[in-house]
């Protein structure tokens, strides 16, 4: 891939996701006297099925926090539309840890 390829790449998601967020953020920043917290979640597994150079896509986190690597085949129902996206590593369920983790002791500590 080309270096102007990824930065056109960049661009187009900061334009439509990132600044949007930044914006919300900033606004509600000013207009409350609680703390505010962004993160970035720029994990992509190796077993994703979107290609490496789309890095992580919006929401992927949502799959490692509610612990989809963990699930094993016999409690995948697709005849209730709930299907594996894709098969997952112990790197994944590594994340999965890590991410749980983190929004725990977010909400318990602050």
């Amino acid at each position: 891939m080309t270096m102007l390829r990824q930065r056109l790449i960049d661009l187009h998601s900061d334009e439509h996701t990132t600044s949007c967020v930044a914006d919300a953020t900033r606004f509600h920043a000013r207009q409350t006297f609680n703390s505010t917290y962004m993160y970035v979640f720029a994990y992509h597994s190796l077993t994703s099925v979107y290609p490496y150079w789309m890095g992580a896509p919006r929401s992927s986190e949502l799959d490692y926090l509610f612990g989809m690597p963990f699930i094993n085949e016999s409690h995948w129902m697709p005849w209730h539309g709930i299907q594996r996206r894709q098969v997952f590593t112990y790197s994944d369920e590594e994340i999965s840890n890590y991410t749980m983790q983190l929004f725990v002791n977010f909400a318990r500590y602050g």
